[in-house]
């Protein structure tokens, strides 16, 4: 459960990022567009859900996990360099679709990894990484803007969002309830 929650976690940090500091960003910006731009993420979000979804029930969810997270990455790297608010939105809406499967995918394997009767306890766990992620990265996320200024929270979710990008790349193979 631990290599496909921290890999949730570092994925939420973009979430978390965006949700708490994507209007403020767009106002401290003097761009007039923060609504704009966090509907784009939604957009991004539902587009990659409806069209994604049946890419879910992999058995090795790693390389889609590392795709996808590479555009959430690219998403935000979008927005904290953005030069104007169309940048940033497009950043937004790349960030809302990398970031929208991640739990699916990452579910899938820590489902597949333990007994059915079990399925709860580890559903339940796997969701206190998503949990604190989002919760600490958006207290972080505010602290990094307060010394570094407001698009500093998309630099650092990008940079975890490419060392989830690095977990699935030396993750082992996914396990089955009762392999070895």
């Amino acid at each position: 459960i631990w290599v496909w929650g921290l890999t949730l976690a570092l994925s939420a940090i973009g979430f978390a990022a965006i949700s708490s500091f994507l209007v403020i960003f767009n106002a401290a910006e003097g761009w007039h567009a923060g609504g704009w731009a966090l509907a784009a993420f939604g957009v991004g979000h539902m587009l990659a859900r409806i069209v994604g979804t049946r890419h879910v029930d992999r058995h090795d969810v790693r390389p889609m996990v590392a795709i996808i997270m590479l555009t959430e990455a690219v998403g935000l790297a979008m927005i904290w360099l953005a030069p104007g608010p169309l940048g940033a939105a497009m950043g937004s809406f790349l960030g809302g679709l990398g970031y929208s499967l991640t739990y699916p995918l990452l579910a899938g394997p820590v489902l597949r990894q333990v007994p059915a009767r079990f399925s709860g306890s580890a559903i339940g766990l796997f969701d206190v990484f998503f949990d604190i992620a989002a919760g600490s990265g958006a207290v972080f996320s505010g602290l990094l803007a307060g010394v570094a200024g407001p698009r500093s929270p998309f630099a650092l979710a990008m940079v975890a969002a490419l060392a989830g990008v690095a977990i699935m790349a030396v993750a082992p193979r996914p396990q089955r309830a009762g392999a070895e």
